[in-house]
């Protein structure tokens, strides 16, 4: 290979290596925004960052020759995603981002190998384990680092977070029972509830007192002071912080590790489509690179297929 090539094909593997960190960036930046402002448009747009960077991943196998290249690139994506986290000294963020440098790693690895030790070039069936390792490394990641960002000590759940989870079954609340919503006064809900268990025909006098008495009891029972006139939001967040404080250590950490688990368990759900989107978008990368002549397959004296990076 002459000179000029060799430079233009260090050039083309680091622009590649170079949009790959982009779409680490991009992962990043949406894992910070899920945990600051939770929606369900940050979601999708994790899920398409989480996409295309694996898809790219999966590429390092047959574009990125060198392992000490591939093991630079990875440790350039792993801090650019480390730049964008909240409490990036804490232990558990540091385990996090070491856990998904492992697995994005051994998996490009170990996809070379199975390359270098394979005739034919056979881009799904290779790319497929290096997607679903990494898959489960983001899976780890995301679960880890997210029981980092609560506080050990307290369990103290973000309030954003928690007010996006109870928004989520307020349709199923609110089908139950009629007027009910957690953006109006404490007060409201509770009455409404009590109207829907009192028989029909009952005084808004009698209503009412049993409101205050049901308001009373849940500040005798949970500890907490509840102010009837905030959000419903507001104060089931209080109660529950009230009750967390109260629990034990050792539920505390228990209770970290489920929601962990919980976490780890939902993105995998959901891991086998992302895997295989990410696998097909891959491949057609490969083969548009392949049309555009930016790469090509060549036949070597031994019959084995490689790329080459014209």
């Amino acid at each position: 290979m002459s000179l000029s090539i060799a430079n233009k094909a260090f050039l083309k593997v680091s622009v590649f290596i170079e949009v790959s960190i982009v779409l680490a960036a991009f992962f990043g930046y949406e894992i910070s925004q899920i945990l600051q402002t939770p929606s369900v448009s940050h979601l999708i747009l994790l899920a398409v960052s989480t996409l295309l960077w694996i898809s790219f991943l999966c590429l390092h196998v047959y574009f990125v020759d060198e392992y000490q290249a591939v093991a630079l690139s990875v440790g350039f994506q792993v801090f650019v995603i480390w730049l964008f986290l909240g409490n990036k000294f804490s232990l558990l963020t540091f385990v996090s981002v070491l856990v998904i440098a492992g697995f994005m790693a051994s998996a490009i690895f170990r996809g070379k190998l199975v390359r270098e030790n394979s005739l034919r070039i056979k881009f799904i069936k290779v790319a497929s384990p290096v997607a679903a390792t990494i898959m489960t490394g983001f899976a780890f990641f995301i679960a880890i680092y997210f029981v980092g960002t609560l506080n050990v000590r307290d369990l103290i759940i973000p309030k954003n977070v928690f007010e996006y989870t109870v928004k989520s079954v307020e349709k199923i609340a609110s089908a139950q029972i009629p007027g009910f919503d957690i953006q109006a006064p404490f007060i409201d809900a509770v009455r409404s509830y009590v109207r829907v268990q009192a028989p029909e025909g009952v005084p808004e006098s009698a209503i009412e007192k049993a409101s205050q008495e049901l308001i009373h009891n849940l500040e005798l029972k949970t500890g907490a002071k509840i102010n009837p006139s905030d959000r419903f939001v507001d104060a089931l967040y209080g109660i529950t912080l009230a009750k967390i404080v109260q629990l034990p250590d050792n539920y505390r950490v228990l209770g970290l590790a489920i929601i962990g688990l919980l976490l780890f368990l939902t993105i995998k759900s959901v891991a086998f489509l992302i895997t295989w989107l990410a696998v097909l978008t891959g491949f057609g990368i490969y083969k548009f690179l392949i049309a555009l002549n930016v790469i090509s397959v060549k036949v070597e004296a031994t019959n084995r297929e490689i790329v080459i990076i014209n």
